[in-house]
């Protein structure tokens, strides 16, 4: 195995950093994980909380339905993005 093998994941990896830190996508990414999360939270923790029986685990619930929207559009960013890429490279080929 090359070096070049083996420093290629860690490439994509600052690579794909870079794409989700950019503060276009990050405001975009940032927007549909507090509209996504927020509806969540009303659905699946909103009795919970306003019945005053919120534990520490619907804390965490609350938080990750937040955060679960914010990975997957960003996945869905970077996957976009290397997409561009390929598509990019094969026609230039």
């Amino acid at each position: 195995m090359s070096t070049a093998n083996i420093s290629e994941p860690l490439e994509k990896g600052t690579a794909a950093f870079a794409v989700v830190c950019r503060r276009e996508y990050l405001r975009r990414t940032a927007a549909i994980a507090l509209v996504v999360g927020l509806f969540l939270n009303l659905v699946n923790q909103a009795g919970v909380i306003a019945g005053g029986e919120a534990t520490a685990g619907t804390w965490v619930r609350v938080v990750l339905n937040f955060c679960v929207p914010f990975v997957v559009s960003n996945c869905g960013l970077v996957a976009g993005h290397w997409a561009e890429i390929t598509r990019s490279v094969r026609t230039r080929a």
